[in-house]
């Protein structure tokens, strides 16, 4: 058939055309029409390693995988198309199998840089699948004050542990535990389905997040699934348009540091008072540990407030979600009473006002104000309330010079975080504001025995802050501690300027690899 043996190379020769050009829904087209003209199965091997390659660039692992798999059976040892099976492994989240791939292909290509690059980051993948990570990329990123989005230090794999699974309880969907939970296990480290930056915020910043769940790509099916009913079981598809756009934000979009955004696995996650789990983010990836031991067949929860703000706003917040919290509305009551003590205790902390002392250290200020709340040691019902106006007398004495008090308001307040929350971000920032605040001392109180106690103070609960949220190792590494305390204080930074934002990131584009663009 030598008509067709024209056909075959002319269709051959565009699709390479078309790669090289990156049309590659065409190179699909004209590779296909090839593979019809091929007269043997050996014609047709370069057709489907070349079309695998399209494959990849338009994310089309499973049909990259097939091609490339046909490619294999016939040759074992062709190398392109080795390597391209391990890249749409790793495209389908099928990491150990990818490395075993590209191991092979190692022994193929061994001085090949792109093959042993490509299977260094499949070898990371699978250690992140199983729940290992290294912070300190991420962190380091997330260090630089223009990092909104994780881009360089993104991990290779999302990870969802397998001690969880996703039921229908009474009140609706969630993650109970499959097994016993040790405090500090890493549960969920996830990417946004959605996210816009507090630079892309406007008046209207609503619509923008609209927009973006209408024009979800890859990420259409798990928002779908959000638009659902809640208290339906898997799979509970919803149908996306605007309106149940607006409705899936207003249930699941969460406010980062950084930005607004919806993350899939963690929406899933109810609200309790006292929950058993934290969630917290590096930019704008999403982690969940263990707060404390769970049994198994317990439900995993979060607290959806900020402790710290108004009782009664939050409470009816949670309502309108219905999700109503008893302990909540119970501290909403009781604020509104009007007994003696609650009412001078109301009356201190509406007016912002604060008995400036000169005399003692930090500590000695920290104490008083501890004290004037009858707060200095046991439990305090309305401590989050206390903790809101020690931060603006904190903010006050930084703006009168009197950093001594300042500090003295910044450690009471981390004080009360650290006795009522227990393993929280905000525990973790406000020691390491202290710490922060510790290097802008005058003399007077930087040469003072004070210093030195509260140094050491900030040391031993970041410290066990590190060891919770990033694990043991990291303790014993003060490069890691100090990079830690760096991103905790800068997440102030990030809260202050976000609502100042204007201009939006620019998105880098992605080079192709030139193993991975080179045409048979």
């Amino acid at each position: 058939m030598g008509g067709g043996s024209d056909g075959y190379r002319a269709a051959r020769d565009r699709g390479n055309q078309f790669v090289k050009l990156g049309q590659e829904e065409d190179a699909l087209e004209a590779y296909g029409e090839a593979l019809c003209l091929a007269e043997t199965e050996q014609l047709c091997i370069p057709l489907l390693a070349n079309r695998a390659l399209a494959s990849l660039r338009l994310d089309r692992f499973s049909e990259a995988l097939a091609d490339c798999d046909r490619v294999l059976r016939s040759n074992p040892e062709h190398a392109k198309a080795l390597f391209r099976r391990g890249q749409a492994l790793l495209g389908l989240g099928r990491h150990v199998e990818a490395a075993k791939c590209l191991e092979e292909v190692k022994i193929l290509e061994p001085q090949n840089e792109e093959v042993a690059a490509a299977l260094r980051r499949a070898q990371a993948a699978a250690t992140q699948k199983r729940g290992k990570f290294d912070f300190r990329p991420m962190l380091a990123e997330a260090c630089l004050q223009e990092t909104l989005r994780l881009e360089h230090s993104r991990p290779l794999s999302e990870f969802c542990s397998d001690s969880m699974e996703l039921v229908e309880f009474d009140h609706g969907l969630g993650w109970r535990a499959k097994r016993d939970i040790s405090e500090g296990e890493l549960l969920i480290v996830g990417k946004p389905l959605i996210f816009a930056a507090y630079t892309e915020l406007r008046q209207g910043h609503h619509q923008v997040l609209v927009e973006k769940v209408l024009a979800a790509g890859a990420q259409h099916d798990a928002l779908c699934k959000l638009c659902g009913p809640r208290d339906a079981p898997p799979p509970n598809t919803g149908i996306l348009n605007e309106e149940t756009a607006r409705e899936l934000l207003r249930r699941n979009c969460v406010v980062c540091h950084t930005g607004i955004g919806v993350w899939n696995e963690t929406s899933f996650l109810n609200h309790a008072d006292k929950p058993n789990a934290t969630r917290y983010f590096i930019a704008d990836w999403v982690l969940l540990r263990a707060k404390k031991e769970i049994p198994g067949d317990t439900e995993i929860t979060i607290s959806y407030i900020d402790a710290c703000a108004d009782y009664s706003l939050q409470a009816s917040w949670l309502e309108s979600l219905g999700v109503p919290d008893l302990a909540l509305q119970e501290r909403a009551r009781r604020w509104l009473e009007s007994d003696p003590e609650l009412l001078a205790l109301k009356q201190s902390l509406s007016s912002r006002c604060f008995e400036s002392s000169g005399q003692g250290g930090p500590l000695q200020q920290k104490k008083r104000l501890l004290q004037q709340f009858h707060a200095e040691a046991g439990s305090l019902w309305c401590w989050g309330q206390v903790v809101q106006w020690l931060r603006g007398v904190k903010i006050a004495a930084q703006n009168s010079g009197e950093r001594g008090l300042a500090l003295g308001a910044a450690l009471a307040c981390a004080e009360l975080l650290s006795r009522h929350l227990v393993h929280d971000m905000q525990v973790l920032e406000a020691w390491a504001d202290c710490a922060a605040m510790l290097m802008d001392l005058p003399e007077s109180i930087s040469s003072s025995p004070d210093f030195a106690q509260v140094m050491g103070l900030c040391i031993d609960e970041m410290q066990d802050n590190v060891e919770f949220f990033f694990g043991q190792t990291s303790v014993e590494d003060v490069d890691f501690s100090t990079l830690v305390l760096e991103w905790a204080t800068l997440r102030w930074f990030h809260s202050a300027q976000a609502a100042a934002a204007s201009t939006p990131p620019q998105v880098a584009a992605e080079n192709q690899s030139p193993m991975l663009g080179e045409l048979d």
